[in-house]
């Protein structure tokens, strides 16, 4: 009997003790989502405008506006007359150096310059060319003749120094959707993404496309520079990795 209670009192202390101890804390639940969000690649915009020697020349930079505009969309850019990417700045005179009755010739100048004003104006690159009417031509006809032969020049110009590529921009649009959370908290959570998002280096420009409280639904449009956010991660996932305390979680 005496050897069962010197053999147990070891084992009744451990016992004892075991009961005793603290459990280890639980781990904190995980926040809640408040919202999700996902990112979607948008095209480069762009506008085109003009200005005119002279009132006779204004039909001729109608023509020469429409003719790059149209280039500029078949380039891969979406046209934004209120808040471009890339802006495209033409020029166009015209001078006469031959009149035979109702027939002339001219000399046309045509000058095309494009900035980014997404990055304070930086400028692209610009051209400044002429061409001359083909004979016996009306004034009419020749100015819209001068504008035929700008184009093909215009066109090179374009694709070799102003195409989207060119420019090393890239967006997307960035869609948040309501989540777990009080509605009330929408306004915060998404100032502070957009704050998030200005504060990241490369990005150019944020700017608010959809805000419709009710539906909890609202899309942003960034603007960044296209080396500083690589994929895999991209522009997204590189700002919810640095602001972990955003409650954001990307979707596809």
């Amino acid at each position: 009997m005496r050897h069962f209670l010197v053999s147990a009192a070891p084992v009744c202390a451990v016992a004892f003790l075991a009961g005793c101890a603290t459990p280890p804390p639980e781990p904190p639940p995980p926040p809640p989502i408040y919202m999700t969000s996902g990112a979607s690649s948008a095209e480069i915009t762009a506008n085109v405008v003009g200005t005119a020697a002279n009132e006779g020349d204004r039909p001729m930079l109608d023509a020469f506006v429409l003719a790059v505009r149209n280039e500029m969309q078949s380039r891969g850019y979406w046209l934004d007359a209120d808040d471009p990417d890339v802006l495209v700045e033409l020029g166009v005179s015209s001078e006469e150096i031959d009149r035979s009755g109702k027939n002339v010739t001219l000399v046309g100048s045509f000058s095309i310059k494009a900035t980014m004003p997404v990055r304070h104006n930086l400028t692209i690159g610009s051209e400044t060319f002429k061409v001359q009417s083909e004979q016996s031509l009306g004034e009419e006809a020749a100015r819209a003749d001068l504008v035929r032969l700008a184009m093909p020049r215009a066109k090179r110009w374009i694709g070799s120094n102003a195409g989207p590529m060119d420019t090393g921009l890239a967006a997307t649009i960035v869609h948040i959707v309501g989540g777990d959370l009080d509605p009330s908290e929408d306004s915060r959570v998404l100032a502070d993404f957009v704050r998030a998002a200005h504060d990241t280096d490369g990005t150019l420009q944020v700017r608010e496309l959809q805000r419709d409280a009710d539906a909890r639904s609202y899309k942003y449009r960034v603007v960044y520079a296209k080396g500083k956010f690589p994929p895999p991660v991209g522009f997204l996932g590189r700002v919810l990795a640095a602001h972990p305390e955003l409650p954001l979680t990307p979707v596809p």
